[in-house]
């Protein structure tokens, strides 16, 4: 004999005597009682009354029908023998007492029956409330839950609160890559099967489709441990599949619709790219092959100074389609999620003389002012991505500003971080496109310069890689006129 069988035979012998022993209490105490009232003169039909009541405490206590009819037997034995002429027998000289004690234990029995029935309707009730509290707090925790794992763990944590059994959630993926025979069975034919059920039936194991209103989403694994489901139970997990159902029905179709936003996204931005840049690399090139073909063909005849004009013209259109190329490739990097950074300590007066030298070719008329503090800042970077962003926002401020005008690029350090800023005097910036100038392909307009040739992308480019090193990057307009463009990023140490 198993020893679970074992403990529950000695449960059940317990409470078979604590049920025992509370019945003959309370007799006892119900005779004592009736006892000191029937020598004071109490009526022997109102004693009746005190062990009815006796009767209906057992069945309280007891929560069994049994107890109660067998305490009325006892009780009528135990009136006849000490209330009833002659005493302390049990015969009866007064026909009468057979009527009551008839009487009696019709209604003892009556009164034991109706109130068992209640008690059980009771305990029903409560059952039905705590489950379906259990039920509804079930239910609400899924309005919590978005991802799909998530969803799957709280499920499988709610069937083994509800009816203490382990289990385990299959979704599609999973099963037609690695799991069982009667996981992909259960999954194919859209049955349940294992314990007890027609296919696979000898296994220990149950496994349930977990269906949506228009196709099957995975397949609910159970360890039966040999026993099957209460009614209770079916009720629970029903509901629980078909919460679990709904919410994984619900990830999936969202899961679904961001791919495919995100893929109409990708789509939309490849057509804006190569829109953009098929029409800015046409202008260049052709200047580029226009000049280089006067100058193959009229090398002989053109003076100096012109041969000079037009390859100073070839040597600018080239570098701008280098820096596009750059940016372009900077771009497919971040679109990809993954922004080049390799940080080490750079001398920040190193970064801006490397910048300043790469645009100086491209300043024409313009004035370009240094202001940096005299002691030197050292500040961990990747020191070609910041030379870049130095870059695009000088050279944007070159294209969008009158070609007399005076650009500033300031560098400061308060000791959490360093703080660039480049500082025009032209007309400053549209209202309209100061919140998305930082937005792919968003070029100059309105009051912000001209709209010299560019494909909007160096702002996008420079607040990736601004970001990507803990920083910032906005632009406001300065109060005398001209735009500001400010960005930080975290600081290193300073040496005077």
């Amino acid at each position: 004999m198993s020893t679970t069988k074992l403990c529950d035979i000695r449960l059940s012998k317990n409470t078979v005597l604590n049920d025992i022993l509370k019945s003959a209490l309370i007799i006892m105490l119900a005779t004592l009682l009736s006892s000191a009232l029937y020598d004071i003169g109490l009526r022997v039909e109102n004693i009746l009354m005190i062990y009815a009541v006796s009767i209906l405490i057992i069945i309280n206590e007891t929560q069994k029908l049994f107890w109660g009819v067998l305490s009325a037997v006892f009780c009528m034995l135990l009136f006849n023998f000490f209330f009833t002429e002659p005493r302390y027998t049990l015969i009866m000289n007064d026909p009468n007492y057979y009527a009551s004690l008839a009487i009696f234990l019709i209604v003892a029995f009556l009164v034991s029956t109706l109130t068992t029935k209640l008690k059980k309707q009771v305990q029903i009730s409560q059952k039905n409330e705590e489950m379906t509290f259990s039920l509804y707090k079930m239910a609400s925790g899924y309005l919590n839950l978005s991802k799909t794992d998530e969803i799957v763990k709280y499920s499988q944590k709610c069937i083994l609160g509800l009816i203490s059994k382990k289990c385990r959630i299959y979704l599609a993926d999973e099963i037609r890559t690695s799991a069982e025979e009667e996981v992909r069975w259960c999954y194919s034919n859209s049955l349940a099967c294992g314990f007890r059920e027609v296919q696979f039936r000898r296994n220990e194991k149950r496994w349930l489709p977990i269906k949506s209103s228009h196709k099957i989403i995975g397949v609910l694994e159970l360890e039966m441990g040999g026993s099957e489901f209460s009614k209770e139970e079916s009720l629970c997990l029903e509901t629980v599949i078909s919460q679990a159902a709904l919410a994984l029905d619900h990830s999936l179709m969202r899961s679904a619709e961001e791919e495919n936003i995100l893929e109409m996204e990708k789509e939309k931005f490849k057509n804006s790219l190569l829109r953009s840049i098929s029409h800015d690399i046409r202008t260049p090139l052709t200047s580029i092959a226009g000049n280089a073909s006067f100058l193959l063909e009229s090398i002989d005849t053109v003076d100096t100074e012109s041969t000079k004009a037009l390859l100073g013209d070839i040597e600018r259109d080239a570098s701008w389609l280098s820096d596009m190329v750059t940016n372009l490739l900077n771009l497919t990097k971040i679109q990809d999620g993954r922004v080049p950074v390799k940080k080490k300590n750079e001398i920040v007066d190193e970064i801006i003389a490397a910048a300043v030298e790469h645009v100086s070719k491209r300043l024409g008329l313009h004035t370009l002012v240094v202001d940096k503090p005299s002691n030197i800042i050292i500040a961990p970077m990747d020191g070609q991505l910041i030379i870049q962003v130095l870059v695009n926002l000088l050279d944007n401020a070159v294209k969008h500003t009158q070609p007399d005008s005076s650009i500033k690029l300031c560098v400061r350090n308060d000791k959490k971080e360093v703080i660039f800023e480049v500082i025009d005097n032209g007309a400053g910036i549209a209202k309209n496109i100061q919140a998305k100038i930082f937005d792919n392909f968003v070029t100059g307009s309105g009051n912000y310069g001209d709209t010299s040739r560019g494909t909007g992308l160096g702002l996008a480019i420079s607040k990736s890689i601004v970001e990507a090193h803990g920083g910032k990057i906005t632009v406001r307009n300065a109060p005398s006129g001209g735009a500001v463009f400010t960005f930080t990023i975290p600081a290193g140490e300073s040496k005077k």
